[in-house]
This record gives structure tokens, C-alpha cells and sequence, in this order.
């Protein structure tokens, strides 16, 4: 809806980046692969870039956020390091601190979210 009769196509990785220099990062071979892959993969799609719009987000090493509790503070909660995909999963996310946070004693069943893997 925001750039009618364009179609967008993301690419979920790219180059690591100073976020004070952003601007300044080189992003031709990012954008001859995209050029590569729609040709390949959407024959209908002119593989032209018309727009182009970057984004910047943090990684955890392993991709997963960290849902949990603080470690020593169980009154506090975090939600960090979403890596990309905060929006996506913003519902259960939500549901999740709320649980933990109306019950003290709940802990989250998912231990690739839990602090602990960092520490």
C-alpha cells in the first residue's frame, strides 16, 4: 500500500555496519544478489530496485531474543534482541511478559530465550 505497483522483497541479513556511518556502507553486492534472486525466482518481477530502504537491528549470537527475568531481580523483566523479527512475534511476546509478570513463580517454558545462554 505504501509504494503502489511496486512489490517489496526483503533480504534478512546484509553487512555488519558502524550505525554512525550507515550511509556510507557499500551495498552493491547485496543489491546485485536481490537483482539475481528475483530474476530467478519471480519471473514476473522486473528485478529493478525502485526503492531502497535499509534497516538496522541488533543480533544476539544466536538469533533469539532474550524473554526472562533478570538474573538475581526476579521483579524485573526483559525483552531484548529481537533481532530483526520484534514485530513479528509482538503478541506472544507480550502474552509471555504478562504471565511472567502476573505470576512471579511462572517461568517461560522456552529455554532459547532464557539470559542464562549468554552468561
Amino acid at each position: 500500500m505504501e509504494y503502489p505497483g511496486l512489490v517489496k522483497i526483503c533480504l534478512h541479513n546484509g553487512i555488519e555496519v558502524d550505525p554512525n556511518n550507515r550511509d556510507s556502507a557499500n551495498v552493491d553486492e547485496l543489491k546485485q544478489f536481490l537483482k539475481t534472486f528475483i530474476g530467478e525466482h519471480f519471473p514476473n518481477v522486473e528485478p529493478e530496485i525502485a526503492i531502497e530502504e535499509s534497516c538496522m537491528y541488533t543480533l544476539t549470537p544466536d538469533q533469539n531474543p532474550v524473554i526472562d527475568r533478570i538474573p538475581g531481580k526476579p521483579n524485573i523483566l526483559v525483552a531484548a534482541g529481537f533481532s530483526g523479527m520484534g514485530f513479528k512475534i509482538g503478541p506472544v511476546t507480550g502474552r509471555m511478559l504478562a504471565d511472567m509478570a502476573l505470576d512471579p513463580m511462572k517461568d517461560q517454558e522456552v529455554d532459547s530465550f532464557r539470559i542464562e545462554r549468554f552468561l
